[in-house]
This record gives structure tokens, C-alpha cells and sequence, in this order.
């Protein structure tokens, strides 16, 4: 996965994540025991974006 914020920018494995929890407004990827990536719903264009992504994240991470 590749991350860019502004100046910021990062590739992380998705063996590094876990687990994946989603809220009404966020998608939560856990790495550690208390420690989450967290995307907001409103990055994506609309409602078929998300589920693609959802879609691909379900299919790297191991429940």
C-alpha cells in the first residue's frame, strides 16, 4: 500500500497488517495491538471505489 500526505509519503507490505475493523466513517487496518492505519470513507469518489477497495483489502489481509 503507498501512502501520500502532502511532503509524506510511504509503501507498507500488507503482510504488516492483521486485521481490518471499519466504522461508519473509517476503514481501521491493525498492525499492532493498539495500533491502526486509518483511512477515511471520504477519500474514495464514491460508494463502488470503496467496495473495490474494501474488496482488495480483504483479499491481502488474514482475518
Amino acid at each position: 500500500m503507498i501512502f501520500n500526505a502532502g511532503d509524506i509519503n510511504s509503501t507498507i507490505s500488507w503482510d504488516y497488517y492483521k486485521e481490518i475493523k471499519e466504522s461508519k466513517e473509517f476503514i481501521f487496518l491493525k498492525y499492532g495491538k493498539e495500533l491502526h492505519t486509518i483511512i477515511p470513507k471520504r477519500v474514495f469518489r464514491n460508494k463502488e471505489e470503496l467496495n473495490e477497495f474494501k474488496s482488495l483489502i480483504k483479499s491481502k489481509i488474514n482475518k
